[in-house]
């Protein structure tokens, strides 16, 4: 299934299409985990920093990966 996570780069909120059951995490530049929670249809990164974070959903057909930059 292709999933987009947009916009990427993001000033704060960041768009989940299409929205499926599972969960998340979110991890900033030095692998510490800093969010996790159900998947949701918008993910906030209002309250951190600019840099890049990997946000990973583990799903019914596995892990997706997904690299994020907050500007």
């Amino acid at each position: 299934m292709n999933r987009s996570m947009y916009p990427n780069p993001t000033t704060g909120n960041i768009s989940n299409s299409p929205v499926v059951k599972g969960t998340y995490k979110i991890y900033n530049e030095v692998g510490r985990a800093i969010a996790a929670g159900d998947i949701r249809e918008f993910l906030n990164l209002n309250g951190y920093p600019n840099g890049m974070y990997m946000l990973i959903l583990n799903i019914d057909s596995g892990y997706q990966c997904f690299k994020i930059i907050k500007q």
